[in-house]
Formats: C-alpha cells, sequence, structure tokens
C-alpha cells in the first residue's frame, strides 16, 4: 500500500505472487511510472513435514566471516533465521533443502541428513555462500 501526494495517487497491491523483489516493486511502479518492475515470479514451493529431529539437525550457529553470521532457531510459526537484525522463516523441502517463503533464496544444509549440519550454503541471486557451523 502506498500514496504519492504530489502526483495524487494511491495504491494498493495484492497478488497470488511474487517476483524475487516481492511485489511491492508493481505498487512502487504505479506511484512512480519510472520504476522497473521485476517480473520473474518465483517457483512455487511447498514445505513437507519432517521429524523433530531431522529439523534439529539444522538448528545452530553458522558463519561466513567474523562479522556475517546466521543463527538458525525455533520460532513459533517454524525455523527462524536470523542475521544480525534481520528475521526470516524457512521451511523444508526435504531434510537438508530449505526454502525462504516469498524470497528468491534456497538454503543446503550439509550432512543434516545423518546429522547435525556442518555448513549451511546459501543460494541467492544467481550466487552461493558455504557458512561454516560454529558454536
Amino acid at each position: 500500500m502506498g500514496f504519492n501526494p504530489a502526483r495524487r495517487v494511491a495504491v494498493v497491491a495484492l497478488a497470488d505472487a511474487a517476483s524475487a523483489d516481492g511485489f511491492d516493486d508493481i505498487a512502487r511502479r504505479v506511484l512512480d511510472p519510472k520504476q522497473v518492475v521485476d517480473l520473474k515470479v518465483l517457483p512455487w514451493r511447498e514445505a513437507i513435514a519432517l521429524p523433530e529431529s531431522a529439523v534439529n539437525h539444522v538448528i545452530g550457529n553458522y558463519q561466513y566471516a567474523p562479522d556475517d553470521r546466521f543463527e538458525v532457531s525455533r520460532g513459533s510459526t517454524g525455523l527462524i533465521v536470523t542475521a544480525g537484525k534481520a528475521q526470516f522463516l524457512i521451511q523444508p523441502l526435504s531434510r537438508s533443502r530449505y526454502f525462504a517463503p516469498g524470497i528468491d533464496l534456497l538454503i543446503d544444509f550439509k550432512d543434516a541428513v545423518s546429522g547435525p549440519a556442518s555448513a549451511l550454503v546459501l543460494h541467492q541471486s544467481g550466487k552461493s555462500y558455504i557458512y561454516k557451523r560454529v558454536p
């Protein structure tokens, strides 16, 4: 939802799909026609149910660099990834692969099928980053 008082234009955007930028870019385009709209629609992903023991294998802290760390913890609605002050929900596609609803992001947990994950591999925007498990 947005409003451009200079143009006297308001917009409320509703969607049944999202692009990599969500659907805010569609609303921004209505408010400012010069805005670019990302037309790539994210694939539909459906979470599976996992036993608690499998979910416990991915809970922990992971680090890419000294100032780049993820904490994967249990939240009231599922697993939460905390990165600094940002948080997002992840849901399982398999015992070792998770996705973030509404975000163009996949996470593979290495060795999570047989025990605690040794690392997580973040896949986003065509790039991959390896975060190693830390205490």
